[in-house]
């Protein structure tokens, strides 16, 4: 078992974040123990707020980080969404690099005729 302090030391996420989990229902602490009640994690639970981050990360909302872990079968259909997404916006970067680069060449060009 895993307390709230271990586990935000272990996975760079800060308390705020674990509570907003429990709170929303995403990720429920194993048992809570002694008098405050303290929240513990299983090695199970952990996996799983590996698999949150990562998919936060991989740019995923959390109501579809939800969906993927109640529903397995939906994740292959909701990664491959993400990976459009992605797509779409390394297009878009890739455009606007290629339409900085020929202002720049033009910007260059027009520098060496004034000489």
């Amino acid at each position: 078992m895993k307390t709230v302090q271990e586990i935000c030391r272990d996975l760079g996420i800060t308390r705020k974040t674990l509570f907003y989990y429990d709170r929303i229902g995403i990720l429920k602490p194993t048992v809570r123990t002694g008098k405050q009640k303290a929240k513990e994690y299983d090695e199970e639970a952990v996996k799983k707020l590996e698999k949150i981050i990562r998919y936060q990360a991989a740019g995923l909302k959390l109501e579809e980080i939800r969906s993927v872990l109640s529903e397995p079968e939906a994740e292959r259909g909701i990664l491959t969404e993400v990976i459009r997404r992605q797509n779409d916006l390394i297009s878009m970067i890739q455009r606007s690099l290629d339409q900085a680069r020929c202002l720049l060449e033009e910007s260059s060009e027009g520098d060496g005729n004034n000489e």
